[in-house]
């Protein structure tokens, strides 16, 4: 009689452990779908405004003049190290300074070039221009003299803004 009861209970406790497994399946499943709602949201190319391209346009102009080089030289496809490094530049300041998504930006960078920039260049670029500063912060290195540059960019941008 206590067996049959214990083996109820048991029978019991399984079916609940079961249908709670299938309610915590479906509250997964609604919680993966919403962050992916999100994150396509956050990706999603958010349109450069009027004064977004005006700021873009000056980085270019002001990228090119510390630089050395004219747009279509740092901007086209060449993968000299001079050129990649003013490109980083550009795009680094593009994305600190713009309020459309990242995808933008890469979008308004690729009219230069055959290839398309997408987001993960724009935050590439940001990830080097960042570790070149951090370093020359933290222990005083620049070895090629381009973290120095990015300041002078930074520098001359914020002077030249207001004009916009």
């Amino acid at each position: 009689m206590i067996e049959e009861i214990a083996l109820k209970k048991r029978e019991q406790l399984v079916k609940e452990a079961s249908r709670i497994g299938k309610v915590i399946r479906s509250i997964d499943k609604v919680l993966l779908d919403t962050h992916n709602i999100l994150a396509y949201k956050h990706f999603k190319p958010k349109p450069a405004s009027e004064l977004d391209l005006a700021k873009i346009n000056l980085i270019i102009e002001i990228v090119g003049d510390v630089f050395g080089f004219d747009e279509q030289t740092y901007l086209g496809p060449g993968r000299k190290r001079e050129h990649v490094l003013a490109r980083h530049c550009a795009l680094y300041l593009a994305q600190m300074s713009c309020s459309c998504s990242l995808a933008s930006i890469g979008a308004l960078f690729s009219s230069y070039r055959k290839r398309v920039y997408d987001h993960a260049t724009v935050l590439h670029a940001k990830k080097k221009v960042s570790q070149s500063l951090e370093l020359k912060e933290s222990k005083g290195v620049d070895p090629n003299g381009y973290a120095g540059l990015v300041e002078k960019c930074v520098s001359i941008y914020l002077d030249r803004k207001s004009e916009l």
